[in-house]
């Protein structure tokens, strides 16, 4: 069986991370698997060590009705609904990988949102704002339930992730729709496995994209070791 993953910010690191190593051990293990992601000019010149075809646009996919199933990276977010009903309509199996923790957008018990509608009126540089209700938060709700409805299964990383989720589907009313998630681990490189330990040292080491201000948040970071440097100093 031929096997499509969809992601559509793919960058050449990611052949390091979760979407390039999903497809490389589907590969390495006998498999038949192809990366789907968006053109861009980051990828000119590039040569990813598995098959990696990119598209202009959605529709392209078209081409591929060859491909039985997709792995499709949308985090739940309902602008990809769109993407899932082409897939479906090709005829082909659509597993969801959420990549989060599961309260990414997930929230059991969502704020309302509000509005702002800005009007002129006299004098003319002066704008009045008027606050309304509006459910937006709902119906965002209601769109992610609709992809986790038309999706033959939802991935995601972690027991506590998958627990969030279904908090959410019982919360809106869908509970059947339950035993489409999945818990399945990211999976690493094989050399994080093989690499063998040093002697422990002294010292701290942090690995990752730290200049993620808001995803990875080395605030934190920065925070937690000038208070406990000193004291371990002492």
């Amino acid at each position: 069986m031929k096997l499509g993953l969809i992601f559509d910010g793919y960058e050449p690191f990611h052949e390091y991370k979760c979407p390039g190593q999903i497809v490389a051990g589907i590969n390495d293990a006998g498999g038949e698997a192809i990366l789907f992601t968006l053109k861009k000019q980051s990828l000119e010149g590039y040569k990813a060590p598995f098959p990696l075809i990119q598209i202009a646009r959605w529709e392209d996919l078209k081409r591929f009705r060859d491909i039985s199933c997709f792995i499709v990276y949308t985090w739940i977010s309902p602008k990809y609904n769109g993407l899932i009903e082409l897939l479906k309509g090709m005829g082909a199996k659509v597993i969801v990988k959420a990549d989060s923790d599961g309260r990414i957008g997930l929230s059991v018990k969502p704020r309302p949102h509000f509005h702002v509608l800005r009007f002129l009126v006299a004098p003319p540089w002066w704008k009045v704002p008027l606050r309304f209700f509006y459910p937006a938060q709902r119906k965002h709700d209601w769109l992610k339930v609709k992809q986790m409805r038309d999706i033959d299964a939802l991935v995601v990383e972690s027991p506590g992730a998958a627990s969030n989720i279904c908090a959410f589907l019982v919360r809106m009313g869908c509970a059947d729709l339950i035993p489409k998630v999945f818990v399945i681990p990211n999976p690493v490189t094989p050399d994080i496995i093989e690499t063998p330990l040093p002697k422990k040292e002294n010292l701290v080491v942090a690995v990752g994209r730290w200049d993620d201000w808001v995803q990875k948040n080395p605030e934190l970071l920065f925070r937690t070791l000038g208070r406990c440097l000193p004291e371990m100093q002492g």
